[in-house]
């Protein structure tokens, strides 16, 4: 039976058609997670009269969701991803209509715990298409990533404009958008895309460890600097509203313009080497931030650096943790780097009010020490990343086996004696179980060699 034809070869959107199906779904999957948050004072705020700290338990129960997703990407990893997608934007769309009513306040953690594991359900899915259809992991996972980006630039302005003027409408949008987003599930495979592999070694299981740990840093260091750093520009040099939001935004927005070109540079290069390129951009970079003390000339360049090193570190956690081959994608994978990647952005806003407890205020050793962390954390992690690749066993030369031919004339032939007469000839046959003595038979077995000769010498 004939194996199915792969999906490009089938009628339809093809491979192209697909990939930019899957990535304008990633733009409008990115909006309903972010809707709400610039108008978090109205909606939950003064809504549930709840104080500043407690409405940023409506963003942490969100993460936690997320993570705790992980094991049903597992078990879905073999199943359609157009079911998948589908059946993780109903439920979304179902949690967020329910936070539009009438609900108490554990109830609205709980439901945004659910639209937070299937708000990660969608966007892995629609991740693990993209980069299965490119020509490139690079490729595939910096367009996925500048998508996302775009899609949470667009939901933050555009939950700005409408928490300012109509409120009460976020939510009932939000639920829309993803009802449409179920709906339009159709321009997706209906069949697995990825090849299943057997991971037979121990050390092809640990990359996506390795890419988990890789993601966890890069969120961390935005999560931080999120709670941290506007607080810190402040004190330091008084910085208005605009200088914060263009340090801030800067990175943003070279992920969101710059994706696939970081994606074409790491499929030239490699993941180990961007990160080796990255990680020390996005260090010095917040680095000269933090040290700038009202220099403007220094804060410009500490922010470039930074967007610059964002930009190329992009898709490289995805990249080293899933493979560079785009058939050996798995969902799976993916959910679990990202959902590890979730963590370390939770982690990143829990060290900004850590250091902001201990010492009163944010100081600038303190983010010069989460800088100090996040290069040792990357240079351990890529030392034993580039030892376990360096200790894979390479394949030695495999040789095929030849099958055994019978011995003596082939049946074909005929054998012509000195004097011209032809005889017929052996059997066609030949019984390696065969007795010498059998009548009929030829003895074909090689003459001895133990000679006198032959005793003398091995003697």
């Amino acid at each position: 039976m004939a194996p199915p034809p792969p999906e490009s070869a089938r009628p339809g959107l093809g491979r192209d058609g697909i990939r930019r199906w899957a990535l304008g779904l990633l733009v409008a999957a990115a909006i309903p997670d972010v809707l709400p948050y610039a108008g978090l004072a109205s909606l939950v705020g003064e809504r549930f009269q709840k104080s500043d700290a407690e409405v940023q338990l409506f963003a942490v129960a969100a993460l936690m969701g997320a993570l705790l997703a992980v094991p049903l990407i597992r078990r879905v990893r073999d199943s359609s991803p157009r079911r998948v997608f589908a059946v993780a934007a109903l439920v979304q769309a179902f949690a967020i209509a329910l936070m539009a009513l009438p609900v108490s306040w554990e109830l609205l953690l709980l439901l945004r715990g659910l639209q937070g594991g299937a708000d990660l359900l969608t966007l892995v899915t629609l991740t693990t298409v993209v980069a299965s259809h490119a020509r490139g992991t690079g490729r595939g996972f910096g367009a996925s990533g500048s998508a996302i980006f775009c899609g949470l630039a667009a939901g933050l302005v555009g939950g700005g404009l409408l928490a300012a003027s109509y409120p009460l409408i976020v939510f009932p949008l939000s639920a829309a958008i993803s009802l449409l987003l179920a709906l339009a599930a159709f321009g997706l495979p209906a069949l697995h895309v990825a090849a299943r592999q057997v991971r037979a070694t121990r050390i092809f299981d640990r990359r996506i460890l390795f890419g988990g740990a890789f993601a966890a840093s890069d969120r961390m260091i935005p999560g931080m600097v999120t709670v941290s750093l506007p607080l810190l520009l402040v004190a330091t040099m008084d910085a208005s509203p605009t200088v914060i939001g263009i340090v801030l935004g800067a990175p943003l927005l070279a992920c969101a313009m710059g994706g696939y070109a970081s994606g074409i540079l790491i499929d030239r290069i490699g993941g180990v080497s961007g990160r080796l390129i990255g990680v020390p951009l996005q260090g010095l970079g917040l680095s000269l931030v933090v040290l700038s003390e009202g220099v403007l000339s220094v804060l410009l360049i500490g922010t470039l650096l930074m967007a610059l090193g964002a930009m190329i570190l992009l898709p490289t956690s995805l990249v080293l943790g899933t493979g560079r081959r785009t058939d050996q994608i798995e969902v799976d994978a993916v959910g679990g780097i990202q959902a590890i990647g979730q963590g370390g952005h939770l982690a990143g806003v829990s060290v900004g009010f850590i250091l902001t407890a201990v010492a009163g205020e944010v100081t600038t050793w303190g983010v010069l020490g989460v800088v100090l962390f996040y290069l040792a954390w990357n240079a351990g992690f890529l030392w034993r990343l580039v030892r376990d690749d360096a200790a894979l066993p390479r394949p030695g030369p495999q040789f095929e086996r030849a099958s055994r031919q019978p011995i003596g004339p082939l049946p074909s032939r005929v054998t012509r004696t000195r004097s011209g007469s032809l005889i017929d000839p052996p059997s066609s046959s030949y019984d390696e179980g065969s007795s010498d003595e059998a009548p009929g038979k030829v003895d074909q077995s090689c003459p001895s060699t133990n000679t006198n000769a032959s005793r003398t010498a091995r003697s």
